[in-house]
């Protein structure tokens, strides 16, 4: 299970490099980045989830605090 989380977070922080590429967003750069890398460092399986989804949810928060 935990291998599987690696991955699929691992895919979302490509997909939002490519997204960050094209739009020239930091937004989803910096976040697209750290999902590509931090399943390596973190072992526990819960504290990557929460980590994963607080890192999937951070460009919109970002975009939605800006544009206010």
């Amino acid at each position: 299970m935990g291998l599987l989380l690696d991955l699929f977070f691992s895919a979302i922080g490509g997909a939002y490099l490519i997204y960050a590429r094209r739009q020239h967003s930091v937004a989803f750069l910096i976040p697209g980045f750290v999902l590509c890398i931090y399943p390596y460092f973190v072992s526990n399986m819960l504290v990557c989830a929460l980590l994963g989804l607080a890192l999937v949810a951070t460009p919109f928060v970002y975009e939605r605090v800006l544009s206010q």
